[in-house]
């Protein structure tokens, strides 16, 4: 048998604190909850009162992400299958909008979501920055003494997540699950799907007129750009639409689409929306899509929340047109699924 030099055993030694897929050669000590976080369905909770108790995964999420809604299955399963073999679910609402920095806003989509493990609001992001995130969704393993022993951004390859949360318990307690072999393996052939598009002042300054593109032509070169007819008004953290016969054309590619929506006033908003210079019929709505009497297609924005626009057969490109009926509706972001997602 090869023997591993001194070295290389040294290193060896360093990891072991921690799952050998984490490659740390230092497991750090997880950032405690600050006093600022609001704690919205359970009484606060400290990592300390957790030490020696459970293994943890804080998950900093944005209720309104497309991204971070895909994986909130993954989530929601962690915490039936182990919650009670050892496991915490802890979920951190970071806001990046004027609108989702309430507890309001928090509750509702807890309600909406239908999430029953622990959520705190972290409105001014002191834990997120402690964590150093740096997107949504963000998932953290903690083991039973409150070091990080592994972390994933994104939404792909909970799977592997998984597999660490059940090797974290077994450390822990020796759990071993019954579950392990139908941990859902990752997919392959999905297709593309266009880069999220956020209109928010600090990451998009400004939006061009309608001027040059042929929508009848879909070009590799268009997938992502946008363009726009009308009026309208760039705000800190969307668009609104401030005249009448205002619209916005997208071209993406993916499977479905879905757009973050919100109203200006009391009263719901009326937004239509068009595919390749057509109506959306049932074969192609997003579970949002209504139809009035002439079979035109829209979506009623009552609140501020993402709504599902298209769902496609196959990720091909499309030309996206919304159209709203009045001014005062506000575009933040469209997010984009290939043919392995789920949109919300």
């Amino acid at each position: 048998m090869n023997r591993l030099p001194a070295l290389c055993l040294l290193a060896t030694a360093l990891v072991l604190a921690g799952p050998a897929r984490a490659l740390r050669p230092v497991t750090p000590p997880a950032p405690e909850f600050p006093p600022s976080l609001t704690w919205l369905n359970s009484e606060p909770f400290s990592l300390d009162r957790l030490h020696g108790r459970r293994v943890t995964v804080v998950g900093f999420l944005h209720p309104h992400s497309g991204a971070t809604i895909r994986t909130l299955p993954a989530l929601k399963r962690w915490w039936d299958l182990y919650a009670l073999e050892g496991l915490m679910v802890i979920a951190v609402f970071t806001p990046e909008y004027s609108f989702d920095r309430s507890s309001q806003d928090a509750l509702r989509n807890i309600r909406r979501l239908g999430l029953r493990f622990p959520i705190a609001l972290d409105a001014d992001r002191r834990l997120w920055n402690a964590y150093g995130s740096e997107g949504w969704p963000s998932y953290y393993l903690l083991d039973e003494s409150g070091r990080i022993v592994f972390d994933h951004l994104g939404e792909n390859d909970t799977p592997e997540f998984e597999r660490e949360i059940l090797a974290a318990l077994e450390r822990f307690n020796g759990f071993r699950s019954t579950q392990a072999a139908s941990v859902p393996a990752a997919r392959g052939d999905c297709g593309p799907s266009t880069r999220p598009l956020e209109f928010v002042e600090h990451k998009r300054p400004s939006i061009p007129a309608f001027s040059i593109m042929k929508f009848d032509t879909f070009m590799e070169s268009h997938d992502g750009e946008v363009s726009s007819i009308g009026e309208w008004k760039l705000e800190a953290d969307g668009l609104r639409s401030a005249k009448p016969s205002a619209s916005l054309h997208i071209f993406y590619r993916g499977a479905s689409s879905t757009a973050l929506l919100s109203k200006n006033g009391p009263k719901p908003a009326k937004l239509f929306i068009r595919q390749d210079n057509l109506w959306l019929h049932k074969g192609n709505a997003g579970p949002d899509i209504l139809f009035d009497d002439d079979e035109q297609s829209f979506v009623i924005v009552d609140e501020p929340r993402p709504y599902g626009l298209t769902r496609n057969k196959r990720p091909d490109m499309h030309e996206l047109l919304l159209s709203p009926e009045s001014p005062g509706l506000g575009i933040h972001a469209v997010e984009f699924a290939n043919a392995c997602q789920t949109g919300p």
